[in-house]
């Protein structure tokens, strides 16, 4: 094996998902500020679809070439569909949230999803909770409201929504951990594409 396909090893893997993560944070922020730039000209369901079916068809063409459609048949299981239900379910709240609010406040309570996760992960995954995971999601979630400085929007009727979406983002999320291992990630995310679409339609 010649030193350029030798694997990476797991610690610099690690490193690299990082990276990744933060990237397709930093992403996803830049998109939220358009939907809520456009969110007072179209409805959710129409910025949904067309934002989701641009990236289900780029998702489809790379399946097809790297793995062949037929892969998204052998390695279909209901956790699949599952998960990508619950995060569109999470997308749906968080964008009627963002029509309804600031972006900062709708952010702020989108970020109480480390609270959500630690408390539903020891109790639907039966995971173990450490004190230090409270302390770290709790002192991170205080960090992004300083950060913010949300308004009293926050405590409106409408703050329902991002945190609605937080619950059902931590649902999708904890799903993720029962994919199996051999599932490629690029069919995960082409069923949670095709998930959002029918949330959206």
């Amino acid at each position: 094996m010649s030193e350029a396909t030798q694997p990476v090893p797991r610690l610099d893997r690690k490193t690299y998902a990082v990276f990744v993560l933060l990237a397709g944070i930093g992403i996803g922020n830049v998109q939220d500020a358009f939907i809520k730039e456009m969110s007072g000209a179209y409805p959710f369901h129409e910025m949904q679809t067309v934002r989701t079916a641009i990236g289900l068809i780029l998702l489809l063409a790379i399946v097809a070439n790297r793995f062949g459609m037929r892969a998204l048949v052998t390695h279909y299981s209901p956790v699949l569909l599952t998960r990508g239900l619950f995060l569109g379910i999470g997308s749906m709240f968080f964008y009627l949230g963002l029509a309804a609010m600031t972006l900062a406040d709708a952010v702020a309570l989108y970020f109480a999803l480390p609270l959500i996760i630690v408390v539903l992960s020891g109790t639907l995954i039966g995971e173990r909770v450490r004190l230090s995971h409270w302390i770290a999601a709790a002192v991170g979630f205080a960090g992004v409201l300083i950060m913010l400085n949300p308004t009293s929007g926050l405590f409106e009727w409408a703050g329902l929504l991002p945190l609605t979406a937080s619950v059902f983002y931590a649902l999708g999320n904890m799903l993720t951990r029962k994919v199996d291992e051999n599932v490629p990630p690029l069919i995960t995310a082409a069923y949670a594409a095709m998930a959002f679409l029918l949330v959206a339609g």
